[in-house]
């Protein structure tokens, strides 16, 4: 049985550390001369380092025994592959070593090598800096996401990944919800799933908004109306928003003018305004004419673009009431209105026109 060179005291009672300095520990046995010995222990006591900073390593150690001409030689290799970005360590030193033959004549090696405890404090810093930057982005991309900010949103996430990647181990946090980096990261990953089943529902969700005016005035939309327009969105392939644009935002894409901000563009593919505007045309006879015209604009929220409008002229429709007469005239524009929105609205979805 081999016998080998024995180790000193500094190795079998190690010193851990003093006030200016750490202490790591490397050793190798069975080396084909010395400098590979000597090497391979340092290896090892860079590895202690590197696992000491709180590192994530892939390692791959391998001993393998080959005999030749009678004698078993023993080949050892250790490699280290710092996942992510790699830490420099400066300033770590050997400060001790031993180096000896075993009773097979292969070498054997004890390593000790000296790093300022003052790099470990800015190794620290600096992963604790990164930990910190990659909280702050999380917590941007929650808020951007609760405010249906989906690309702005994607964006931080994947910053908060990119700054994350490199941070070794869990470096802790002072907040109530994330303790440490590692459940950042792991609110990261799982906020891009959301969000990427967020774009999904929007891809194929229109928001809807009818408005209505009788003589120039405002006037609440009949539900009739509203559901009749609602039905046709929802048969062209699209998912009704449950909440519709102000009727400010569907005044100005009506008008061709850029919306302001409005947190249902937001939760949408697209917008589809629909104006009804009725009014009086005159009396005959016991009877009350109106003529009722309508206006049709679907609205992308992506680019912030029209990209189709109708206008349909005004319609007589003729009733003892105004009411009725409204309703007649609007239920003649309502057959040309329809007819648009089967078309354009479902070529947007890839329906045939």
């Amino acid at each position: 049985m081999r016998r080998a060179h024995p180790a000193p005291k500094w190795f079998t009672t190690p010193q851990k550390g003093d006030g200016r300095y750490l202490y790591f520990l490397g050793s190798a046995n069975a080396a084909a001369d010395e400098g590979s010995a000597r090497e391979l222990a340092a290896q090892k006591a860079l590895y202690e380092l590197s696992v000491f900073c709180g590192a994530t390593l892939t390692t791959d150690f391998k001993s393998v025994e080959i005999e030749r001409n009678g004698k078993l030689n023993q080949q050892v290799a250790l490699s280290v592959d710092v996942a992510g970005e790699e830490v420099s360590i400066r300033q770590a030193a050997t400060d001790k070593w031993s180096v000896g033959r075993g009773s097979d004549g292969t070498f054997d090696a004890y390593v000790r090598i000296r790093w300022p405890r003052s790099e470990y404090a800015r190794v620290q810093a600096a992963q604790r800096a990164k930990a910190e930057r990659g909280l702050a982005l999380l917590l941007q991309a929650e808020r951007a996401t609760a405010d249906y900010r989906i690309s702005t949103a994607e964006r931080l996430v994947r910053e908060t990944r990119q700054v994350l990647g490199p941070v070794r181990g869990q470096m802790p946090l002072n907040h109530p919800k994330y303790a440490n980096s590692g459940l950042v990261l792991q609110a990261a990953e799982a906020l891009a799933t959301r969000l990427k089943g967020m774009r999904a529902t929007l891809e194929r969700r229109m928001a809807v908004s009818v408005i209505c005016h009788e003589n120039g005035a405002p006037k609440a939309c009949a539900s009739r109306w509203v559901g009749t327009i609602r039905g046709r969105v929802t048969n062209a392939g699209f998912e009704v928003a449950s909440k519709a644009v102000s009727s400010a935002t569907a005044s100005a894409i009506l008008d061709s003018r850029n919306p302001a901000p409005d947190a249902a563009l937001r939760t949408s593919k697209f917008v589809l305004a629909i104006k009804y505007d009725a009014r009086l045309s005159g009396e005959e006879s016991g009877f009350v004419f109106a003529r009722c015209g309508a206006r049709g604009v679907v609205f992308g929220t992506d680019k912030k673009e029209i990209l189709s409008v109708t206008e349909v002229k005004p319609k007589k429709g003729g009733h003892v009431h105004f009411a009725g007469a409204v309703q007649k005239g609007c239920e003649r524009a309502e057959k040309e209105l329809t007819a648009w929105i089967d078309r354009n609205v479902g070529a947007l979805r890839g329906k045939p026109r």
